[in-house]
């Protein structure tokens, strides 16, 4: 291909890589190695100061403190700022955790300690809303028994034929003094156990901001829960969003806020994504999570220490106080959030990471399989960074620094490995190729040569999983199989063929790709483990001879 001087656009297009490279130079998309340490914000800071303090003192990795202390505080900054990419482009600051920890990791009593003062603020405006309800109900008793009596007096008006105008102009005044349509609003800021459409409602009804804690996020995952999940993806988005109703009156939900921070136990994760992880997935709804799999502290935590002062969580509690009346002041006066922007610097280097997330979507690289994900990443870096700006800053008008968004990309890129391992999965062609190496074992003639098997394509599809009956689903195999160097295909005859062997067919060259790095086939040793050329993996299995008995 040649641009408009004639010239290839070869040399521009690697011009371009290489650029990237060295704009984001020390930065990297590939998933966070065993062992890697979680990142840290500044030494000092709010977040870190209150996350190391929270993790020692409930025996909780810190990697799980930090990701409950950014619950909270989206929770108590997103009904203040909003933030935009450098193009213009604007979105809720508001983010969606999800925690897979066993039962015993102490994350509710870790979300109990951060989230305190939203309690205290919950029920401090719970015995005020009391107070204004009693009232408002009292109020609207005594100006309904006049309206009453005033009806009364006008229709014996206009039964005896009087004139009535003097009537009529006392319920034009009643009217002006009617209390307000609606009750008092219920300051309600936390939601637990509950159903996106009783939250959607509850937010209409009350506050537009919220935070929904779920430490059993198993029960959001299972019955009629899931069906509502289109609401959590709008609020997360910031559209307004009309709910339709049989039974009673429909709404629409303006400007709402909703932050989540779920927990789920990794065996009731694993049962969701098996019967409904497609379903979740095409909604969208998991690819906005930032996920965390902390490191599992039950059975090793050493006997506690003589609890200390908590000056960081306390200072942590203050700031979350002052956001969260900040907030509800803003509420109350219709104050419109504040649009939070990246300074120059910063902007330039969002680009840069922007481009390599874009660059790893492509084909054969990490997000080739998760483009959803992929999607949202640099939103939720783009949240985080405005968030730990908005919280840490007493004055948060000044522009989002580069700091800031390099922190926010190191902590995502580690809950995206998260969500690669976890939530993710296999890809569909990882899991096609698995079954086909399990179907050539089986139903292929036992070689001359243990480690080399060869077939057709009418020995698989005869008797294997009825899904290779598919020919894309076969050929998409096939192709993996070959370019991870297991596989050949030759012509015989009229005939494609295929030889098929468990350790690489060419010992002396790489394969396009190697197994155990991007794509991992279960089947086959990882190319790390690649034995020296004549050693054999061992015998394969004898072919099964039914045609009743399915490949797993």
């Amino acid at each position: 291909m040649k641009n408009e001087s004639g010239e290839s656009n070869l040399s521009s297009s690697t011009d371009s890589e290489n650029q990237l490279d060295i704009l984001t130079e020390g930065f990297s998309l590939s998933l966070p190695g065993p062992g890697e340490s979680f990142p840290t914000y500044k030494e000092h800071s709010l977040l870190d100061g209150a996350s190391i303090e929270a993790s020692n003192y409930s025996q909780v990795a810190y990697e799980m403190a930090v990701t409950s202390a950014l619950g909270v505080i989206s929770a108590v900054c997103q009904g203040l700022v909003d933030v935009a990419f450098p193009n213009g482009y604007t979105v809720p600051t508001s983010l969606m955790t999800l925690t897979i920890a066993g039962s015993g990791e102490r994350k509710s009593s870790l979300d109990s300690l951060f989230s305190k003062p939203l309690s205290d603020i919950q029920q401090e405006k719970g015995l005020v809303y009391q107070a204004e309800n009693i009232k408002y109900q009292r109020d609207l008793k005594n100006w309904k028994l006049k309206e009453k009596a005033l009806n009364r007096q006008l229709q014996k008006c206009h039964e005896g034929m009087g004139d009535c105008s003097d009537i009529e102009q006392r319920l034009y005044i009643l009217d002006a003094e009617r209390p307000q349509p609606r009750p008092p609003r219920a300051y309600k800021l936390i939601y637990s156990d509950t159903t996106p459409s009783a939250l959607a409602f509850g937010m209409y009804e009350n506050l537009p901001i919220a935070l929904l804690r779920s430490d059993e996020a198993g029960a959001l995952m299972r019955g009629r829960a899931l069906d509502d999940l289109y609401l959590l993806n709008a609020m997360w988005t910031g559209s307004d969003t009309v709910v339709e109703r049989r039974t009673s009156e429909s709404y629409t939900l303006r400007g709402a806020r909703l932050s989540v921070s779920m927990m789920v136990q990794p065996e009731i994760l694993k049962r969701f994504l098996k019967k409904k992880g497609d379903e979740a997935h095409d909604s969208g709804f998991l690819a906005r999570l930032l996920v965390s799999c902390p490191e599992i502290k039950t059975g090793t935590r050493p006997p506690p220490d003589q609890p200390g002062k908590m000056i960081h969580v306390e200072k942590f509690q203050a700031r979350v106080r002052e956001r969260l009346e900040m907030s509800l002041e803003a509420i109350e006066h219709n104050q419109g959030r504040k649009v939070l922007t990246f300074s120059p610097q910063a902007s330039e280097v969002w680009k840069s990471f922007y481009a390599l997330i874009e660059r790893e979507a492509r084909a054969d690289r990490l997000y080739a399989h998760a483009h959803a994900h992929a999607g949202k990443l640099m939103d939720n870096i783009s949240r985080v960074a405005a968030l730990v700006h908005a919280f840490e800053n007493d004055d948060f008008d000044a522009p989002i620094s580069q700091d800031d968004l390099i922190y926010a990309f190191k902590i995502c890129r580690h809950y995206s490995g998260h969500f690669m391992k976890h939530i993710a999965g296999q890809p569909r062609v990882v899991k096609l190729a698995d079954m086909l190496v399990r179907a050539i074992r089986r139903y292929t003639a036992e070689p001359p040569n243990p480690d080399r098997r060869e077939f057709t394509r009418s020995n698989i599809t005869q008797y294997a999983n009825p899904v290779f009956k598919e020919h894309d689903d076969f050929d998409d195999a096939i192709e993996l199989l070959r370019r991870l160097g297991h596989l050949h295909p030759y012509q015989r005859g009229s005939k494609v063929h295929y030889q098929f062997s468990e350790v690489l067919l060419n010992p002396h060259s790489e394969p396009e790709l190697k197994n155990g790095e991007l794509y991992c086939v279960q089947e086959l040793p990882k190319f790390e483990a690649q034995p020296s050329p004549g050693i054999s993996l061992g015998k394969p299995r004898n072919r099964m001879n039914t045609k009743h008995e399915a490949s797993s």
